[in-house]
């Protein structure tokens, strides 16, 4: 596949303007893009890292393209059903292959294994760690004294690593995934005072099921975590629910959790996006 060929589709083709626009996605954009995930299938699965143009084309299209058909929706007051249910299968789509395309072995290690640095190596390595490891704020204690000291924790990383980051062309898989989760799942987590595991299991469409349950029992033996597999199995499962303003599922009629939002949305979105 060509890097260049994914990266001008999402961010130079004039989809985003079409969204914003019409609240329509144009032809034949969607399929061309589906089809790019497949050539990224046959040309990445195994490697260790992607591309950086084509993480960011993928994770830009999952979690922010979305947003702009929304803003269009709210400014004119309407909906457009088609548009939806497209958007909806390109982020189910997209999530499923960067969750399946995670490579085997210790996450920490193929991580660590990209730089040179010791201090960019141990802050790599813990970020992963903060998102799926024993050091994620997923799970019980005081969520607003573990969040506040995750977030800490969570953003020095980030700015060890930072300069080491923009110079790569390639990116670690488990390290953008950890970016990644960190920015919209873990969000997810801190809003929707729901029961992970069961509402994810509330999937009408059995194919659909079956399908998220092959990438979740494949990651079974890569993340130990499993409240962060169900936060997982949930964002798969409400690929097609409708979303709030910040870009993350209703998710039924359930109350916030309680204690301070604490969000590291903006220092990871300039992490992934601005490299």
């Amino acid at each position: 596949m060509s890097t260049s060929d994914l990266y001008e589709l999402v961010f130079s083709s004039g989809v985003e303007q079409a969204l914003l626009q019409t609240g329509r996605l144009p032809e034949p954009w969607t399929q061309e893009y589906l089809a790019e995930i497949q050539d990224a299938r046959s040309t990445f699965d195994g490697a260790l890292a992607w591309p950086k143009q084509v993480f960011q084309a993928f994770h830009y299209s999952s979690m922010h393209l979305p947003l702009r058909y929304d803003v269009w929706a709210s400014s004119a007051n309407t909906s457009n059903s088609d548009t939806e249910h497209l958007i909806a299968i390109i982020r189910f789509e997209t999530e499923a292959y960067l969750w399946s395309s995670l490579p085997d072995g210790d996450p920490r290690t193929s991580t660590t294994a990209f730089t040179n640095e010791v201090a960019c190596g141990l802050s790599a390595t813990r970020l992963v760690e903060l998102c799926f490891g024993n050091m994620s704020p997923i799970g019980g204690g005081d969520r607003s004294t573990s969040f506040r000291s995750w977030k800490e924790l969570y953003e020095e990383s980030v700015r060890t690593i930072e300069p080491k980051w923009k110079t790569m062309m390639c990116w670690p898989k488990w390290l953008c995934m950890a970016i990644h989760f960190a920015s919209f799942y873990i969000d997810l987590f801190q809003k929707q005072n729901v029961d992970l595991a069961q509402v994810a299991v509330d999937v009408e469409d059995i194919a659909l099921r079956k399908r998220i349950d092959g990438i979740i029992h494949t990651l079974k033996e890569k993340i130990e975590n499993e409240a962060a597999l169900d936060l997982i199995r949930l964002w798969l499962s409400s690929c097609s629910k409708k979303r709030d303003s910040s870009g993350l599922p209703k998710i039924r009629e359930q109350r916030p959790r309680t204690g301070q939002f604490i969000s590291v949305r903006t220092i990871s979105e300039a992490f992934l996006l601005e490299a």
